[in-house]
């Protein structure tokens, strides 16, 4: 039997974090809208800390066996901000490793990661996925050329620097069409990750879609803990419908306006 034909059981929490700094001038992406995912220090310690308490393994996509009802946690940045070093040495103090998805048009730029540290973390165990090369706001409004060209330009520079096979994207903005999988297929990606609150996989596209919650800064610790025992997902389903609903209506004004 293919993996193609194969149930997926496995459940997992997937964390979506950005930034943590205490000046939030100093990394990451400098528009008022990056401000809501720039987690002060000792909230991320205390976001990490309220993970761990629901007592359910830390891990990474590629030790995840998708196919059997097991579950996990795993940790994701956004970015590739310069934070990623000291949130790299954070999480590792639990014994952790993370997803770092890197939007390479700003490596080595002033507020953003060289190319050392980027292998640095990925010698570190840590994987090194693609965030896209130019981070367009709306992905999915893309011409399926363009995404392409998007995709293979990231994944391209980001093979060169950590010499390695990249597998991993995520969707900038979080939102996805059909195409956004298809085109991350085509250009040799395993596994997609976007921002829709889901405990379980799916397959689309070609890839192994895999849903995100993101705590913004200034959540509660008691919904960070639910989170992490996979509940509360009916109420971030809820609200990021709700979001999908408002932004589509925005854009759609914006364009006959």
């Amino acid at each position: 039997m293919s993996d193609n034909s194969k149930k997926i059981q496995v459940k997992i929490s997937t964390f979506l974090y950005h930034e943590v700094t205490d000046n939030v001038t100093e990394t990451g992406f400098q528009t008022v809208g990056s401000l809501p995912y720039k987690h002060e220090i000792n909230e991320f310690y205390n976001n990490l800390n309220a993970i761990m308490k629901a007592n359910i393994p830390v891990t990474l996509v590629d030790s995840i066996n998708l196919y059997l009802p097991d579950v996990f946690l795993m940790l994701t940045f956004d970015d590739g901000g310069k934070s990623a070093m000291f949130i790299a040495d954070t999480i590792e103090k639990y014994n952790w490793r993370g997803h770092f998805f890197i939007t390479t048009s700003m490596i080595d730029s002033k507020n953003f990661l060289s190319k050392r540290e980027i292998k640095e973390l990925h010698q570190r165990g840590h994987i090194i996925g693609s965030h896209s090369h130019t981070h367009p706001d709306i992905f999915y409004n893309l011409s399926y050329k363009d995404m392409l060209k998007e995709w293979e330009i990231s994944r391209d520079i980001l093979s060169e620097i950590i010499d390695d096979r990249v597998y991993c994207a995520s969707i900038p903005g979080g939102e996805m069409n059909f195409n956004s999988q298809v085109s991350a297929h085509e250009a040799g990606f395993k596994f997609l990750f976007t921002s829709e609150p889901t405990l379980k996989p799916w397959r689309s596209g070609g890839v192994v879609n895999f849903g995100r919650v993101y705590p913004k800064k200034g959540s509660s610790l008691s919904k960070v803990l639910c989170l992490a025992r996979h509940k509360c997902y009916f109420r971030e389903i809820v609200k990021r419908k709700f979001k999908n609903f408002i932004k589509k209506f925005y854009y759609l004004f914006k364009s006959n306006g």
